[in-house]
Order: C-alpha cells, then sequence, then structure tokens
C-alpha cells in the first residue's frame, strides 16, 4: 500500500493531564495543520478504543504514527489505566505496519522496543520505531 507523508496521532492521557487540559497530541495536529499537513486525531480512554484506533490507521494510508501516553519500559497505560505491553502493541501493529513508521512521547521514560516475533521491531533512531527489517545497516 502507497502511504502519505502524514500523521496519525492516538493519545491517551493520565486522569490528571486530561484533567488539566495537557492534550499534546492536539498541539502536534495543530501544529501539523500550519505546515499543511491533514492529521488524523483519535483521543482514547480504554484499551479497547485503542486497538480500534490502531485498526483505523493500519486500514489508512498514513505513514506516520504518533502515540501520546503514559508508559514505561513495559509498555503503555490508557487514561483508564488499561495497559498495552509492548509486545502487544507488536502485535496490534504487525506485518501491516512495514514501510510506516510510529513515533512515542511518553511521560514516563524515553521509546521503548517493541517486539513482535521473527519480524520485530526495534529503534532505529531517538523517537522512532521501525520493523527491523527496515533497518539500514
Amino acid at each position: 500500500m502507497s502511504t502519505k507523508a502524514d500523521i496519525f496521532i492516538i493519545e491517551s492521557l493520565s486522569p490528571d493531564d486530561e484533567g488539566n487540559g495537557r492534550f499534546e497530541g492536539q498541539v502536534i495536529s495543530h501544529v501539523a495543520r500550519l505546515h499543511g499537513k491533514q492529521p488524523a486525531y483519535h483521543y482514547v480512554r480504554t484499551r479497547d478504543a485503542f486497538e480500534k484506533a490502531i485498526k483505523t490507521f493500519l486500514r489508512s494510508d498514513f505513514r506516520y504514527l504518533h502515540i501520546s501516553a503514559h508508559a514505561d519500559h513495559e509498555g503503555l497505560a490508557t487514561t483508564n489505566q488499561d495497559e498495552v505491553g509492548n509486545r502487544e502493541l507488536g502485535e496490534m501493529l504487525g506485518r501491516r505496519f512495514a514501510d510506516r513508521r510510529l513515533a512515542a512521547s511518553t511521560a514516563s521514560t524515553p521509546v521503548c522496543n517493541v517486539s513482535h516475533g521473527r519480524s520485530g521491531f526495534g529503534i532505529s533512531r531517538p523517537g522512532w520505531i521501525e520493523p527491523v527489517g527496515n533497518r539500514k545497516g
């Protein structure tokens, strides 16, 4: 599938950040629009809604997925504190993630390694995760 150089944003804030209006994904969306892009923004509170947003992204022609959420080295948490492990995220993205890129902004730690079986995901440069098979060198 041919992809367009645009951003699909999934955001799930902590209850405190949500209550205080700290919607980083909306800011990213706004800045992208200022630069002539047409990003998609999805705010989710539950794991089920997160999974649906991932499926929507995979059906789309967006090249870049940006996830804004609280996370640690094991995975991320939704607003309702539903956990999504790194391996689970890799499985959700699957092989249809080929030739796309993932950026993650997390409040707790830097981007983590996301693994998915033999196809795997790895950090290619700070803040970006891509399928291992796409790495050069």
